[in-house]
Formats: structure tokens, sequence, C-alpha cells
């Protein structure tokens, strides 16, 4: 005779409570029904969960790792039909989310904060990545992308992309370094260690794309806060978010590099939320209206 789910929660109702007696009302069983239910478990399963001496019931030798099977069992159960329930709501059983690392956190942060109400069913996965390697985790299942910027001829009629704030980099070194304040020919500047953050896209990880500028001498770094460092150490000089490092420009910490003919001292990207219109659940419309709604000055 195969074992019931009811049976389970017999037991570990057992073993919460103590008694029979005691487990029957939160079980809205009778006392004897709860033994029936054990004593059909224990046909089930060909040996004994209880010690059946005197006195309340404790459990038999080596049924600690049945029970331990049996209430995992139970939490499995219990939150697939949470999901469920959810799901018949509208909330997804996740919202993955990438961002580029260049980008202000703060908006998403809030998003964070709201994602953080019980209410919300959805839990949110955040990623954070760079690069190609954003359109790479979106194209591989990400349900919204904050990108730099998706060429057109990547856009299929399923997404649609919500301009983002311009995103402006600027050209920085400490004021120590050889660069800083004078102008450099091109074959000139690319001697000096440039410092990059590495796309993290897979086809890269071997082999990394080279610099912007390419510079012969190229110094990866993981992250933005890692490159920040290793600037204002003087190891070398490269491209930062400006937003990253506003009190650094303000208090003269990093200088803008003098520029050379034809060559800007300031890149602006022009940043997209992009998302699928197929799978906008509760989750992802609550995840983007207050994205927007931060953009738009009414983020909290």
């Amino acid at each position: 005779m195969p074992l019931t789910l009811d049976q389970l929660r017999a037991v570990d109702a057992v073993l919460t409570w103590g008694s029979y007696r005691n487990a029957a009302p939160h079980l809205n069983k009778v006392p004897s029904a709860v033994g029936y239910s054990i004593r059909k478990l224990e046909e089930a399963l060909g040996t004994p969960i209880f010690d059946r001496r005197p006195g309340s019931p404790g459990l038999a030798v080596g049924a600690r790792d049945l029970i331990d099977l049996a209430r995992s069992i139970l939490r499995q159960v219990d939150q697939m039909e949470r999901i469920a329930a959810d799901m018949a709501m509208g909330w997804e059983p996740e919202l993955r989310v990438v961002m580029d690392g260049a980008l202000p956190m703060e908006p998403v942060l809030g998003c964070l904060r709201r994602f953080g109400d019980p209410n919300v069913r959805t839990p949110l996965r955040l990623e954070v990545a760079y690069q190609e390697d954003v359109i790479e985790r979106f194209e591989g299942g990400a349900d919204i992308a904050l990108v730099l910027g998706l060429a057109e001829d990547g856009m299929d009629d399923d997404l649609e992309a919500y301009a983002l704030p311009p995103l402006e980099m600027v050209l920085v070194a400490i004021d120590e370094h050889p660069l800083c304040n004078t102008i450099h020919q091109m074959h000139e500047r690319v001697h000096y260690p440039e410092v990059v953050v590495r796309d993290s896209a897979s086809k890269l990880r071997e082999r990394s794309k080279g610099s912007f500028l390419e510079s012969r001498n190229v110094v990866f770094m993981p992250d933005f806060h890692m490159k920040r460092q290793a600037i204002l150490a003087g190891a070398g000089w490269g491209w930062m978010p400006e937003h990253l490092i506003a009190e650094d420009l303000a208090e003269k910490r990093l200088h803008p590099l003098a520029t050379w003919f034809g060559d800007p001292k300031r890149w602006t990207y022009h940043p997209q939320l992009v998302n699928r219109r197929s799978s906008v659940g509760v989750g992802a419309t609550l995840f983007l209206t207050t994205l927007i709604g931060f953009y738009e000055g009414d983020g909290s």
C-alpha cells in the first residue's frame, strides 16, 4: 500500500505536539484516526516509526532518518502548494533581473526594498554583469535586463525597451600620473597601463576583449569598485562612470585626462531597460513600474 501525505503529516504532528491526543486537533482528526494513519504508514514502510512502550510515543530505533526525510517532503509539498497558489494569482516563481555594473545601483536597490515586502510573492534574483555578458544572460533566460545599449537588430517583436538616463563615462587618472593635465598622442598613451573592467561574457572568459582604446598594457579588474581603487592608487588610467567618481572629481582625487585630437575625454552610453512582453507577470510589472517610477521621480 503506498504511503500518503496525510500519514506523513500525522507523524510530524505527533512528534511536534507529543501525543496522538495533542496532535489530533491540529489535524482535524480524533486521536484514534491519528493512530490509524501512523499504523498504515508503518505497514507501507515495513518498519515501525514509534516505540510504543508506555508514556509519550518516542521514535523507534533508526527511525530518525525516515522522519527527517518525511519532514523534507512535507516542506517541499507545502512550498509547491504556495507557489501554485501564487502562480494562480499571476505571481512568477522567480524574477531574474540582470544589470550592467556600470549603472547606478540606487534605483535597483529601491526595487529590492519593494520586493522585501512579504506581500510580494515573487522572489527577486538580481545579477550584476558587464557589457556583453548582460545581453548573454538576458538571452539565456533572464526576464529583465538593464543594458548599456541594445542594437536595433537585437530587438524582436516580443521585446520592449524603456530608455534610461544617459550614462556619462569619464577618462581619468590621478594628478601625479604622467598623462594627467598634458596632451599626448595616441601612440604615447597606449604604453601606459589602462585599467579595464573585464567583460564577463562566457565567450570572453578565456580570452578577454581588448581595451576600448587598444592599449597594449591592460590591467583587468572584476568590477568598477576595484577599478576605481586601482586608478586612485596610480596603477593606471581608465574610463569610469561619472556617478561613481563624482566626489573624487570634486575633491580633485581624480582628474579628467586631456584629450588628443579627435578623442573625447567623455563617452556617453544610452542605457535601456528591456523585458519580454510575453512573460510579464505581477512580479515583473511591479519591478518595472517601481524602477521606472524611481527614474521619473515617484520611486521610494
